[in-house]
């Protein structure tokens, strides 16, 4: 999921949405970054479900949670621009709180 985000991130960037209408649709249906974002998530979707197949969705949930603290952290890597640490802060009490409510 985390790296779905990052490619969707730099379809978006790549897509004219101030452009007219046929500019908008021609630079999206043209950006490859898009269609593999789009792979990328249908691939997650199916593993997703395949998880949910075996794992209850209370505990395969903080699964997808991780998401939320991968996809800054790869983003941070990619472009050099990492969040601050109170972000970090706030996520690592966000994850902890998940996994309150999902243990055992």
């Amino acid at each position: 999921m985390a790296t779905g985000q990052l490619v969707l991130a730099m379809a978006a960037k790549r897509i004219a949405f101030g452009g007219a209408g046929l500019v908008l649709i021609s630079s999206a249906v043209l950006n490859k970054w898009l269609w593999v974002g789009i792979a990328l998530y249908i691939f997650a979707t199916a593993l997703w479900l395949y998880i949910l197949s075996f794992v209850p969705l209370r505990y395969a949930y903080p699964i997808a949670a991780t998401s939320i603290a991968l996809a800054p952290l790869f983003e941070g890597f990619i472009t050099g621009d990492f969040p601050a640490p109170k972000y970090w802060l706030g996520l690592s009490a966000i994850l902890f709180g998940v996994g309150v409510v999902t243990s055992r």
